[in-house]
C-alpha cells in the first residue's frame, strides 16, 4: 500500500520499512501505530519536540490570515 502511492515518483532508493506519520512531544509514531520515544527531537532545528500545540495553533492563525 504504502508503495503504490509512490509509483511516479524516480527511484533513487529503497523505501524504508519505518515510517514515521505523527509526531507529539517526544514521541514519534509509525504508520503501524508503534510509539518511538525520540531522544534527540528537533536537533538542530529546536528542542520543542514534536507538533508543539502552541507552534501549531500559532501557523494555524497565521495561516488563516496571511499566508504565502
Amino acid at each position: 500500500p504504502y508503495t503504490t502511492l509512490f509509483r511516479s515518483l524516480m527511484t533513487i532508493t529503497n523505501r524504508p520499512d519505518l515510517v514515521f506519520v505523527r509526531g507529539e512531544g517526544s514521541w514519534l509514531h509509525d504508520h503501524n501505530s508503534k510509539a518511538y520515544l525520540d531522544f534527540i527531537q528537533g536537533w538542530a532545528v529546536n528542542c520543542l519536540g514534536h507538533c508543539p500545540p502552541q507552534i501549531r495553533d500559532a501557523l494555524v492563525a497565521q495561516a488563516g490570515t496571511l499566508l504565502n
